[in-house]
């Protein structure tokens, strides 16, 4: 059995670091030194038959037994001894390891202040817990406990590794809101709704116009707007070392509203669909849109004008490089069910006589309605009323009768062609509005059903039926297949803060 040194009081270790080994290396050197013992040559014959190379450097760091037997050589023919060093070779391996260091390293590097050490810890964490792949939970709890020691470290993991946080909703509305009915006042405020992959939060006022009509000129109206949003999209909103990166998502408003900051032909008035370049026809009085496979706009034929005919100026808007017509979407509040339910509704009771109900039919779906009250999930906060309420209806429960107890209440009570010409547009809906139901049917199956209620209008109600709102029913599954859901880009969450931000007035 050959003869070992004495094992040194520190273990080795597979991986160390080159700190540790450097540190090891000037101690051996600094024994040796002290000992002053004739060392035996090196020879470099015998170097090739070792093994040492193959190992690493930790192996060369065996302190010796004793002072006294520094220069004993183990022999290399024991089967006990894995790996059999001869000090001579040991020191000069060493020493050529240390010239290379020291000639490698520049001398700024061998003295550095606590801030620029903690920049390199905090650089090789990022780097380790990217490449690792290390749970944020894991590195915050490891940030807690370097902190006090390297107070320059963050606390947070998302802070270490610059994580950026995009908005990838921020849906922004405007509209008119009448404060009193004795007067003209009224407020036109610019609202945006937040959305992230992990939180929604609700409506906020960014900008408010108090006045006696619309806000004039409009640039001035949406110039700080304008600005201001500029710099977040172009430089993101940076909180406590965090940079939240901003996106518009759509603008959802009403028709009035969109056709006055896009500056276009509002509805009603030829050319005015936002979608399609169908001009409309004036018939009975009003201008119907007919046509559903004009050839449809983008928003490059918006931004070169190629309709003139749609366009009264050039919108603020375009400052912000939107899309003009696919981040306008149709909100299904105003188009829907405060426009197309609202309007069967009324010709259901008060229309043409080839289509109106007469009266003991309309009482009896009133009485239907109050019967089914009782049995109104929590849920639908407004529960349904009599059909003699019919002009004080909200839009939401102008969405419960479409989508909910419309079906039932109609049933065997009006004309057989008319129900089912209803229940294209509640079963269109009905997927639209539902993630589940979108994902199974998708947009093609929505779109197929809408057209199929377009074209069947003229045949049941008259050419003159074709109105703006009944027209956008045909271009409703595009913006689904850009934005998911109906519920996505409604304007519900913004018109309830609206009736909030009334009640402050009062």
């Amino acid at each position: 059995m050959c003869t070992m040194s004495q094992r040194s009081s520190y273990k080795t270790k597979e991986i160390v670091g080159t700190r540790q080994i450097y540190r090891r290396v000037q101690k051996a050197l600094q024994r040796l030194n002290e000992n002053k013992e004739t060392i035996c040559p090196v020879n470099r014959n015998n170097l090739a038959n070792t093994n040492i190379i193959e190992h690493s450097p930790l192996n060369l760091l065996h302190d010796r037994s004793d002072e006294n037997d520094s220069s004993s050589i183990c022999s290399q023919s024991s089967q006990n001894c894995d790996i059999q060093i001869c000090p001579p070779i040991e020191i000069e391996l060493i020493s050529e390891n240390i010239d290379e260091h020291m000639e490698s390293t520049p001398p700024e590097t061998l003295c550095t202040n606590p801030n620029e050490n903690d920049d390199n810890l905090a650089i090789k964490l990022r780097s380790w817990a990217t490449v690792g792949k290390v749970p944020h939970s894991s590195v915050t709890s490891l940030l807690g406990i370097l902190h006090p020691l390297h107070p320059q470290l963050p606390l947070c993991s998302k802070t270490l590794l610059k994580t950026p946080v995009t908005l990838n909703t921020l849906p922004l509305d405007t509209d008119g809101l009448p404060l009193y009915r004795s007067t003209n006042t009224q407020i036109w405020p610019i609202l945006c709704l937040t959305k992230s992959s992990s939180s929604i939060i609700s409506p906020f006022p960014i900008g408010i116009f108090l006045g006696d009509s619309k806000p004039k000129p409009l640039d001035t109206y949406l110039k700080n707007f304008i600005e201001e949003l500029s710099l977040l999209i172009t430089n993101g909103l940076n909180l406590f070392d965090v940079t939240y990166k901003i996106k518009i998502h759509s603008f959802i408003c009403d028709a009035p509203a969109r056709a006055f900051i896009k500056c276009i032909k509002s509805h009603g008035g030829y050319s005015c669909c936002e979608r399609c370049m169908e001009s409309g026809d004036y018939v009975n009085g009003k201008v119907v849109y007919k046509g559903i496979n004009a050839t449809r706009r983008t928003d490059k034929s918006f931004v070169l004008q190629s309709d003139e005919d749609h366009h009264l100026g050039m919108s603020p808007l375009l400052k912000l490089s939107v899309g003009m017509v696919s981040q306008f979407p149709i909100d299904y509040l105003h188009n829907i069910c405060l426009g197309v339910m609202r309007k069967l509704l009324h010709t259901w009771i008060s229309g043409n006589l080839k289509v109106r109900l007469n009266s003991q039919l309309v009482t009896t779906l009133s009485q239907k309605l109050i019967l089914i009250k009782l049995h109104i999930p929590t849920e639908i906060n407004r529960k349904p009323r009599s059909l003699s309420d019919l002009s004080r209806w909200k839009g939401t429960e102008f969405r419960s009768f479409l989508l909910y107890y419309g079906p039932l209440i109609l049933a065997n009570t009006s004309d057989l062609g008319a129900y089912e010409h209803f229940l294209l547009l509640h079963v269109a809906i009905s997927i639209a509005v539902s993630p589940y139901l979108l994902a199974i049917h998708n947009s093609t199956v929505v779109s197929e059903l809408l057209n199929m209620f377009v074209k069947h209008v003229e045949q049941i109600y008259g050419i003159e039926y074709y109105v703006y709102n009944v027209h956008y029913l045909s271009h409703v599954s595009d913006d689904i297949q850009s934005y998911g859901c109906l519920d996505n880009y409604s304007a519900f969450p913004f018109e309830n803060y609206l009736g909030q931000l009334k009640q402050l007035t009062i």
